[in-house]
């Protein structure tokens, strides 16, 4: 049982640190098309 849901927990926060990191990378992709718009 406490396995478990240490498993779970971990599982839950590597979604979350993935889903962090993948939006940050697309924010960061997005960045210079968003700066050259305002030159």
């Amino acid at each position: 049982m406490i396995t478990l849901s240490k498993s779970k927990r971990i599982f839950l926060s590597a979604t979350i640190l993935g889903l962090a990191v993948s939006f940050s990378g697309f924010v960061s992709a997005q960045s210079p098309k968003i700066e050259e718009g305002f030159d």
